[in-house]
């Protein structure tokens, strides 16, 4: 189950859509589209899986602004668009959020929905892990760089030697170098 937060106009497509989603068993918050500007509270406040923007031109200029806003969402936002022009759909998909253009409401475009939204929340899932698992790779590289010359310095050894060392400690215990970097440089 998801949990979208869902800007669109009431009395619009977005009621559709709304009840598809719900009908699919997802959480579905509905909040009018004029809140748009304020999405980064939104969704710290809200933590949805996925946000979905039922554009309408009344929202050109709040899309507008959005492309260009200072904040990075780890949330997935998709842009449902019906007459959005090429060159709108370029600056928002730049700005890192998907468009879903030609968007219509009838009934094979809501059900279709349905499996790009899965697409989209797992591979931001994976894209934020990849990301997770890259910062936590150059934290350890750089603890074990800087554990790698204190040892050296406190064992008056070659810092090749003292690398083997904490090498040599982390297979003894069974964890990583990061782990043994930190705890180095802790007791240090």
């Amino acid at each position: 189950m998801l949990r979208v937060l869902l800007m669109g106009e009431p009395g619009t497509r977005s009621d559709d859509l709304g009840k598809l989603l719900v009908d699919a068993g997802h959480e579905v918050v509905t909040l009018p589209a004029s809140r748009l500007l304020h999405l980064e509270t939104l969704v710290t406040q809200m933590r949805p899986n996925v946000v979905l923007v039922d554009y309408s031109d009344p929202l050109r200029d709040s899309v507008e602004q959005l492309c260009y806003a200072p904040f990075g969402l780890d949330t997935p936002l998709l842009l449902l668009g019906q007459g959005l022009d090429k060159a709108l759909a370029q600056r928002v998909t730049r700005a890192g959020f998907a468009v879903y253009a030609g968007f219509q409401s009838d009934v094979v475009h809501l059900a279709a929905l349905l499996p790009v939204l899965d697409v989209l929340v797992s591979r931001e899932s994976s894209l934020r892990e990849e990301v997770s698992s890259l910062k936590q790779a150059l934290s350890d590289r750089r603890d074990i760089e800087r554990a790698k010359d204190v040892l050296a310095q406190q064992q008056a050894c070659a810092p090749q030697a003292a690398f083997e060392a904490m090498r040599g400690l982390a297979m003894k215990r069974g964890c990583s170098l990061g782990v043994v970097a930190r705890e180095i440089l802790r007791q240090a």
